[in-house]
């Protein structure tokens, strides 16, 4: 194979400035056919550039832009010289469409970060399929990377750095560093496995860190509040004045510790879908909308609510009902920003002094390791949830030390 390339460049003395610099462009030519200049967005005086070198000569009260230009020229010379030099090393063929394309989006094929801000662009305007939550959720795992790149003190994730122990380098950083649980580290891997997996279809040569690292659905094991921090955020709700932040945030608090709703779910419930005088609530979760040839209308559940459930449900309605009109809802539930909510999480455990990170899936693994400890078995746990696979429910049951004891404490029937 020909990997005949040539690399120049030129300054457009046709079109002088006003200071006497010119633009300066780089010319192609692969196996004999060259590209259109492209330019490099830098100036400089005619007469003290070289072309064969790309090297500003200085001038005096220029010298640091003549420093900083020949530095530039050179780096982009590298550059197109490193794509050459990949395509002869892996033996593949090369032609100059090729080229220009890996030239354009050099560092978007070599840095993880790049990449995928050039994809969400790209998925922002063409990909109909992805929903705005979605992209909204990338865009953090974005940034969580960003700030992982500068607390490395490299700015950039390259490809090729990218293995199993990079994988768990950021896994430690999210936990230790951002403080975000489980969960929330598990949706982060989850995003940039989404990008890793294009870069792969994109033919991008490297590592994919998951083939050798786990995030495993273990370590997405949330603790559960005991009976005693439920009781203590009933009896702040009762203390709260109706139509008030906190009041409203502890109804979406309760109505997931007691109904195992997600976040999602509570801000879309509608009265419609509850009927108060049976106590059901017939509904299908947004993350398990999805349709199936045995499931057409995605996961329907159809489960009975607890008093304290509809209490919360029946006050929200009432109560809100100014708020939800000026802000133009037919929910139940008041709906505000998830991080502003979690904010104020940790300030509710501050005030209540309970110890475990209050945050909303905690609640979903609260409702169901209590529907274990008062019977339902892991096929009833699956048919109230919705879950397909009985390995998680068996993740979402948590019992805590209390109810270990109480059990255990029942033993006490047996004579010493």
């Amino acid at each position: 194979m020909d990997y005949n390339a040539v690399f120049r460049f030129y300054i457009n003395t046709q079109r002088l400035k006003i200071n006497g610099m010119a633009a300066i462009y780089l010319k192609v030519r692969i196996n004999g056919e060259a590209s259109k200049p492209i330019p490099m967005e830098l100036d400089w005086f005619p007469h003290l550039f070289n072309k064969e070198t790309g090297a500003c000569k200085p001038m005096k009260g220029y010298e640091r832009i003549a420093h900083d230009n020949t530095i530039k020229l050179g780096e982009e010379r590298a550059k197109a010289n490193s794509i050459i030099t990949d395509y002869r090393l892996s033996r593949r063929p090369i032609d100059l469409l090729r080229f220009l394309d890996d030239y354009n989006n050099y560092h978007a094929k070599r840095c993880l970060i790049q990449f995928m801000k050039k994809e969400m662009e790209w998925r922002r305007i063409n990909d109909s399929t992805i929903t705005k939550q979605s992209l909204k959720s990338h865009k953090t795992t974005l940034g969580k990377l960003m700030a992982y790149s500068l607390h490395q003190g490299t700015g950039e994730i390259k490809f090729s750095s990218l293995n199993s122990k990079w994988a768990n380098e950021f896994n430690t950083y999210l936990q230790n560093h951002c403080g975000l649980n489980n969960n929330y580290r598990y949706v982060m891997h989850k995003n940039v496995r989404v990008y890793i997996k294009r870069a792969l279809k994109q033919n991008h040569r490297f590592e994919n860190p998951y083939d050798s690292y786990s995030f495993s659905q273990e370590e997405t094991n949330a603790p559960s509040l005991d009976e005693a921090d439920i009781e203590e955020l009933w009896k702040f709700y009762n203390k709260q004045v109706p139509g008030t932040f906190w009041r409203t945030l502890l109804q979406k608090i309760i109505a997931s510790i007691e109904g195992g709703f997600r976040i999602s779910d509570l801000n879309l419930i509608r009265p419609e879908q509850v009927n108060f005088i049976t106590k059901r609530i017939t509904f299908t979760p947004y993350k398990q909308r999805k349709k199936t040839t045995k499931r057409p209308q995605g996961v329907v559940l159809d489960n009975l609510l607890t008093d304290r459930c509809i209490v919360v449900m029946r006050d929200s309605i009432r109560e809100n009902s100014a708020i939800q009109e000026r802000k133009k809802s037919n929910l139940i539930f008041v709906k505000y920003a998830e991080a502003y909510e979690n904010r104020k999480m940790k300030e509710l455990n501050k005030e209540l002094n309970i110890n475990i990170p209050l945050h909303w899936h905690l609640f979903r693994h609260t409702c169901a390791t209590h529907l274990a400890a008062n019977g339902l078995n892991t096929k009833e746990l699956m048919i109230y949830f919705g879950w397909s696979d009985e390995r998680i429910a068996l993740l979402y049951v948590n019992p805590t030390k209390s109810m270990l004891d109480d059990k255990i404490g029942r033993m006490n029937f047996r004579s010493a």
